[in-house]
Order: structure tokens, then sequence, then C-alpha cells
């Protein structure tokens, strides 16, 4: 058996160790409140809550594709003000949900002539009438007046509540649900992009939510799942979008495989048939019947032959939640929104994938995939040759003869060190280098110039990490010709079709607009130029070490720099640094 089958076994077994691995720490989730984030709180946001509230729309489009979901950001209203003579007997909130109820009495003190024309008038009874305490209510009263002396009050506010307050609360009250709803959504986006990698969420856009109560155990989940985005628009004024993501639906049947039952199989293989069908059109969608009703039929009967699919039995008011669980297993064509932790069932995907090409290629397995399961004391000697990047070489031809670069021939585009040249060197003859330091040391800054370094070789790059954050901010530190050729696929995927299609009509340009035989004499020009100043350097470099030669016993006699020694030494130093800068040679 070659090297290379035996490497291909040894990763088959170890990526079906990590498959093992994953699976007995799964735990399947049984009910959609067991998707709690790290803050503790549960998002989910089912079809019913949104049914006729203002700044909601469904089932969209613009350029990026699909939209299954707007909100607007809407900003609260107070409720009409009364007058003045009503408003100090109202308890007035400005919750649309609180009747404003009219005060028994109110309290005041007033001089005594005042109390005795009130008492004169029928407004206020001599029993409310009290003398004031303290030094500053000589001569003054206190008074008690009762809303059931103000008929004329109880009148207004009668007409007040049955008019105009009843007129706002019907507006407002579902205004509010739709701000509460927009900033729990908005939370969830914000969630969405901060979280880390032990804290990353993904929104879900669930379909056929499904109820049971089945051996004492509650089933309260969507039976299909697809990934969904949400994007917050500030130039539309925080205009919030749901659109699908490019994944597949995914049918989610881990609750009753758990629970050991017969149909199960049957359900998902069909499930899965369906799946494909439509995924070779557009795909699931909430709002398109055709999609998922047959696969939520499949399911039902499958799982349960006494359940019910619930547009077969009974039609379900918009407004209203589905149905409590029962011993009957319920199936509806609702659908419901909710956010998680992401899924350990893409990680099993991936490897499922990975096994797939491990199996294809293994006569043909990559270094990096032979040292992770052989180590590198058999493939250590594998030295990764990139495309020839010999400062003055063309294609088929021999090298020029010049004389070799100390540094050798690097194209870093920011100034670097000899540990940076000595990462790239190490790279060359191993799989890997690991480069550990505290922040604000360069580590990014170095990246930056591998990058660049193995771009202009013909080689191409990928770069991971933990968080986007630091994405961003090593794509920031790409010179900007570069910059644009780097896509991220960790943002959203609207974005980073947009970073794609920008680079691709980058590159269009330039072949457009490039002259081959213009850019080849510039290339030309500025090679001969650096492999002349080598050899300048070269010979100063002998120079140097002749002068340091004849005159070292003088140096050492009389501690001081010859002036042809010293002379020397900085015309190596200005040749140096005269095209790059490239740290000058070290002669102490």
């Amino acid at each position: 058996m070659s090297s290379d089958s035996s490497a291909a076994g040894r990763l088959h077994e170890l990526l079906g160790y990590v498959e093992q691995v994953v699976k007995l720490d799964e735990h399947p989730t049984f009910k959609l409140a067991e998707y709690r984030l790290a803050n503790g709180n549960t998002y989910q946001f089912h079809q019913n809550e949104f049914h006729a509230l203002p700044g909601v729309k469904h089932d969209q489009s613009d350029e990026d594709g699909p939209v299954w979901l707007t909100l607007e950001r809407l900003k609260r209203r107070n409720p009409p003000p009364p007058s003045e003579s009503l408003l100090e007997w109202l308890d007035l909130s400005p919750d649309p949900e609180a009747t404003p109820v009219l005060r028994e009495f109110l309290l005041n003190t007033v001089s005594g002539p005042d109390r005795d024309k009130l008492v004169v008038e029928g407004k206020v009874r001599a029993e409310d009438c009290q003398p004031a305490f303290g030094p500053e209510g000589k001569g003054r009263f206190d008074i008690r007046f009762r809303i059931e002396d103000r008929p004329e009050i109880s009148a207004e506010a009668e007409v007040y509540l049955s008019g105009e307050w009843l007129s706002w609360a019907h507006e407002e009250s579902p205004r509010r649900r739709s701000i509460a709803i927009y900033q729990k959504l908005f939370e969830a986006a914000q969630l969405a992009e901060l979280g880390g990698p032990e804290q990353a969420i993904e929104l879900v856009w669930g379909i056929g939510l499904s109820r049971w109560i089945k051996d004492s155990t509650l089933v309260d989940l969507p039976l299909l799942e697809r990934l969904v985005e949400i994007e917050i628009d500030e130039r539309a004024k925080g205009l919030i979008r749901i659109r699908p993501r490019q994944a597949d639906a995914t049918i989610n049947l881990r609750p009753y495989e758990e629970l050991k039952l017969d149909g199960v199989p049957l359900a998902l293989n069909a499930a899965r048939r369906s799946l494909a069908m439509s995924a070779e059109e557009e795909g699931v969608s909430p709002f398109l019947r055709e999609t998922y009703e047959p696969i939520l039929r499949s399911c039902q009967s499958q799982i349960d032959a006494e359940g019910r699919y619930l547009p077969d039995s009974d039609g379900l008011d918009p407004t209203s939640a589905v149905p409590a669980a029962s011993a009957q297993l319920t199936v509806s064509d609702r659908w419901v929104i909710f956010a998680r932790k992401r899924n350990d069932n893409f990680l099993l995907k991936d490897i499922e994938n990975l096994q797939k090409s491990v199996e294809e290629s293994k006569d043909d397995l990559p270094g990096p995939a032979k040292t992770l399961v052989c180590g590198p004391e058999e493939y250590g000697s594998i030295i990764w040759r990139p495309l020839p990047g010999t400062m003055g070489g063309t294609a088929g031809s021999a090298e020029p003869e010049a004389p070799e670069s100390p540094l050798g021939d690097l194209f870093f585009p920011k100034p670097y060190n000899n540990e940076q040249v000595d990462i790239v060197r190490r790279l060359e003859k191993a799989d890997g280098v690991v480069v550990q330091g505290p922040p604000g040391t360069g580590k990014t800054h170095t990246i930056s110039n591998i990058i660049c370094h193995y771009l202009a070789t013909g080689r191409r790059v990928l770069v991971v990490s933990h968080g986007e954050a630091a994405l961003s901010v090593l794509r920031d530190k790409l010179p900007e010709e570069v910059r644009d050729l780097s896509i991220s696929i960790t943002t959203s995927e609207r974005e980073g079709l947009k970073q794609l299609e920008g680079a691709i009509r980058l590159l269009q340009s330039i072949v457009q607009t490039l002259r081959p035989g213009e850019q080849s004499r510039k290339i030309r020009d500025v090679e001969s130029a650096i492999i002349g100043m080598r050899q300048r350097i070269a010979t100063i470099d002998v120079e140097v070490e002749n002068a340091a030669r004849v005159q070292l016993s003088d140096v050492k006699g009389r501690g001081v720099l010859p002036a042809q020694l010293a002379k020397a030494v900085v015309a190596s130093r200005e040749a140096c640094n005269w095209f790059t800068d490239r740290p000058s040679p070290n002669y102490s």
C-alpha cells in the first residue's frame, strides 16, 4: 500500500472518530423554549404575532433576492391630551392597554374665603374642609374635591375615553407590538453579529410547527428549517430585512429519532427526496405551499398515523396560536422565526463531505492532510515550491546571472524584519508555522505581508479566524491594490456576494486595460534595477570585508574606524535602503 493510501485510511478513521464524538455530545432539542442563548433569553417570533401589524411586510424581493419579512422601526405615539380641567382628574398612562381611570377625589389647600365660596356653590362639602396644619396653614383649609360632585367632569371623561383615547388605543396597540418585536429582532441581530466562537448563533425560519406529547415527552418544534440572515438598513431608517440564506432547507426529526419511532426512517427518506427536488428550483419557502406541504403531510402520516395536519381538519384563525400539544401529533402549516446557538449538524455535514473527498483522492492527498495524521516525521522533508518568483526570471528560461539576495525574492509591500523573513522561509519547508505574540507586536502586519507575497507568486490564500472582527482588521491592513481582491465568507451572504462581484469587476477592468507587452517591459526594468543594486551591494560587501581584514589590527589598536571602512559601510547601508525597506546587513 502506498504512503498516500495509508495516510488516507488514517484520515478517514480520524474523521469517523470526530463524527462519533460530535454525535455523542449532541443532545437533541425537543422544544423551542430550550433554544436559550448565552444571555439566558429565548427569541421566538410566531406567525400569528405578525398578523395585521403596522410596518410589517412579507414575501418581497429586491435586487439581492427574496426578502421573506421586512419590519420598519416605528416610534411610539402618546395618547391625545385631554382638556386641562379633565387632565388633573385622569390617571393617564402612555400604555394603550391601560384604560385611564378617574380619581375619586383631589386634595387642595385654599384660603378661608375661597373655602366659603366653594361650599356655597356646592362644589365641596363642609365636612371635607379641614384646617391646614402648620404655621403656614393658619387661616387656610385642606379641601377634598369629590368626583361625584363633578358630574360635568365625569361626562367629559366618558366622551374623551370613548372617543379620542379609544381611537388612539386601537391604532397604538398593534404599533406597540410591532415596536416590541422590532426591539427583540434588533437584539438578536446584534448577538448574531457580535457573538464569538463560543456564542455563535444562527437565525432559523421554521416551517410546519408540530406539537405532540409522546411517552410523557413534549415535542414542540418545526419540522422544516431554513437558515435566514437578518440585516439592519440604516439608510432606510433602520429597516429590518430577513432573507433566506443560500443553504437548502433541512428536515429536523431528531426528537422523533430519540423517541425511537418506527416511521421516522421512512419519513426522513421521503423528506430528503422532496427537499432535493425543491433545491433544484427555488427551494422551500413559507409562502409557497407546494414547496413544503407534501413534506409535512408525509412526515405526519409516517410518524403518527392518528395525527392530524391542521389545514385538513380545521382552519386556524390567523391571530391565534397553534393548539396545545395532545396525545395526537399535530402538524400545522405555521412558521416561526427563532434564534439558537449554531447547530453542530453543519459540522457533521462538513465531516461527511471531507470523508467523501478523502475517498475520491486517497492516492493524492495534500501535504497538510498527510502531516495531520502521520506527523511531520514522515512528510517533513516535503518542500512546497511556489510558482516561479525569482527576480529577472521568465517562463521557460534559466535564472539570470545575478548574485543571490541575502534575503531572497520577497514581495512584501510593507516594512518588515528578519523574523518575518524567517516565517516565510519556514513555510517553504513545512506545512505550518506557529507565531505567538501579545497584541501590538505586528502579527496582523506580518500576515498582510505574507498574503501579498503568496499572491505575487501565483498562489491562493485562505485566512481563518475565531472571530469576524479579526478578519475585518486584517482586510483593512492589506494594501488598497490587494484589498478588493479579498472576499470574506464569514460576513452576511449579501455582503459576501458584493465583495465577490467587486473582485470580479476589478479583475475584469485590469484584464481589459492591461497591455501585456508594456507591463512586461516595466517589470523587466524594475527587476533589472533591483538586480543591479544587488550586484552593487555584493561588490560593496566585498570591499567592506577586505577593508575590515586589512584594517582589523589597526581598529583594535586605536579603537577607531578608519575613514575607508566607514565610507564603505555607509555606502553599503545606503545601497540596501535604496529600493526597499529591507533591514541592512549586520556587520558587527
